[in-house]
């Protein structure tokens, strides 16, 4: 073969290569320019989502901060909307009558023993507290403390019952509750709110570098929770 056919075939050779290889990257090309612009779509729908939600939570928060201005104008004695309370828990099957069997002749007969059911007992309080029956559910709900302190509702029932307190302008007494309720119940659904409401009974008692403590506590432990929300809202105000 002749030098300049070599020469020639050689070159051919070089352009076959380089129009692959400049082929192949621009398909890479085009294939990264698809993958940017997928992830633009869905940085945009992302965004949107988080302007959306942003918008629902500032709504949420003024209504919550209209109501929680509604609580603190109310003065020393604190007014309970009991017509916003939660229902009470479902109730379980009614109170039974336990029926000892026969007596022996002669033997004393013993009277039949009314067991009440736990939530029996609870539903009942909380109706009264919902009526707006405060001494009576203020009984009521120390009696269930007593009566069942290992139960599922017995840390509702120290909530409610500190609630009363600081309602009636109680603030000692209310203080002592809540911190009873985090202390004996601390993995109890209403422990973030109890530590709020502690705070507040120290900014009543006067003692506001201590509900300053509280207050930046329940941000630390309760990040997530709507108490913690309160907690900082409040931080903001003092």
């Amino acid at each position: 073969m002749l030098p300049s056919a070599r020469v020639g075939l050689a070159i051919a050779s070089a352009l076959a290569v380089c129009s692959c290889v400049t082929q192949r990257q621009a398909q890479e090309v085009r294939d990264l320019r698809s993958q940017v612009s997928e992830l633009q779509r869905n940085l945009v729908d992302v965004s949107m989502r988080v302007n959306n939600m942003d918008s629902r939570i500032e709504i949420v928060s003024q209504k919550v901060a209209e109501l929680d201005a509604r609580v603190q104008a109310g003065g020393s004695r604190q007014s309970l909307d009991v017509s916003k309370l939660p229902p009470p828990p479902a109730a379980e099957p009614a109170a039974s009558v336990a029926v000892p069997p026969p007596a022996p002749q002669g033997a004393p007969v013993e009277k039949p023993v009314l067991r009440m059911d736990p939530i029996s007992v609870y539903n009942g309080t909380f109706l009264k507290l919902q009526k707006g029956k405060l001494d009576e559910a203020e009984k009521g709900f120390r009696e269930f403390i007593d009566l069942y302190p290992t139960h599922e509702n017995a840390d509702n029932a120290y909530y409610w019952l500190g609630e009363i307190y600081y309602s009636k302008g109680e603030f000692e007494p209310a203080l002592r509750t809540f911190r009873e309720l985090a202390e004996k119940y601390p993995k109890g659904n209403k422990v973030p709110d109890a530590m709020v409401k502690s705070g507040y009974c120290l900014l009543k008692l006067n003692r506001t570098e201590d509900a300053k403590v509280e207050f930046k506590k329940v941000i630390e432990e309760h990040p997530f929770s709507f108490a913690a929300n309160q907690a900082q809202r409040k931080l903001e105000e003092l």
